[in-house]
């Protein structure tokens, strides 16, 4: 990942979000872990199709190649945006970086700032209809 650029997107003034389906975010990627996908997974490209693909293996390497990535900017990403295979907009993926440095109280929101919480009856309908398991 190199400057911020159309490929980043920032949230809220906070810092950088991937945009992995961006053709920079695309061939960084290629060029970064291109070759272990192919040698650990067996992919011959990196396409739109692989990135929110069923090979779950696949999509957790590359989200953990661009979370160890350092921006131009010196900062890190906060996670990742594409679309919805789904359809209905995009997805975005949120790295609790402060969690993994031991810190608690990291909790997580909706845009409205609305805490979402594991009985929320939107999260219920959407994890019922997809079979998405939620913990």
């Amino acid at each position: 990942m190199a400057r911020p650029s159309p490929h980043l997107r920032t949230h809220a003034g906070t810092g950088w979000w991937v945009d992995v389906e961006h053709p920079d975010s695309v061939a960084a990627i290629r060029a970064g872990i291109g070759a272990q996908l192919h040698e650990e997974r067996g992919l011959t490209q990196l396409t739109l199709g692989v990135l929110p693909g069923e090979d779950r293996a696949a999509t957790a390497m590359v989200s953990a190649w661009i979370r160890k990535q350092v921006l131009e900017d010196g900062s890190l990403p906060l996670g990742i945006r594409f679309n919805s295979k789904h359809g209905g907009g995009h997805c975005w993926a949120y790295w609790l970086r402060r969690r993994d440095d031991g810190l608690e109280g990291e909790e997580m929101s909706s845009n409205d700032g609305a805490p979402i919480h594991l009985h929320n009856p939107a999260l219920e309908t959407v994890s019922r209809r997809f079979g998405i398991k939620v913990w």
